[in-house]
Parts: C-alpha cells; structure tokens; sequence
C-alpha cells in the first residue's frame, strides 16, 4: 500500500527536484504509511522505493542526488488507493 500512496505523491507533486520530492515525503509520511503496522520509513528508505518504482519504468528520475527530477511516466495511470495527497496536508 505504502508504495501505491508514494506513486501518487510522485503523480500529484512532480516534476519536482529531490529536495522539494523529501519535502513532499515528509510532510506526507504520516498518510502514505497510515494503516500500514509499521512506522514511517526514513527519507533513505522511501528514496529506495522510489528508485525501485524507476526499475519498473513507472516513474522517472533521471539526475543524480538533489539533481533528481521524480516524474510518473504516464500522469494518467492512477493507483488503486484512497490518497489525495492534496487532504493530507
């Protein structure tokens, strides 16, 4: 679930450059990992599953570090979760 909240973080905010996506994560961790059995993961963490979701060619992050631009590929492939990232702010 947490990974499928965290695309439409991506969906909703990007482009954005990395340190505007950690802002993002931050200020959304509570709701992305809400009914999970676990804690928020660390920024670390969450950047691995962002790297993970670029493998599977569902969202882009060409750059490197900071210099990173997180984008969806397809800005109409939605994720089957209840997640507006723009109520949980």
């Amino acid at each position: 679930m947490k990974h499928l909240r965290l695309y439409e973080l991506v969906r909703a905010v990007g482009p954005v450059n990395g340190t505007e996506m950690k802002t993002a994560y931050r200020e959304h961790k509570e709701a992305i990992f809400e009914g999970e059995r676990r804690d928020p993961v660390t920024w670390r963490r969450a950047w691995d599953y962002l790297s993970k979701m670029a493998d599977y060619d569902l969202i882009r992050n060409p750059g490197t570090t900071n210099l990173k631009v997180y984008e969806v590929v397809d800005p109409e492939l939605e994720a089957p979760v209840e997640f507006n990232v723009f109520e949980t702010v």
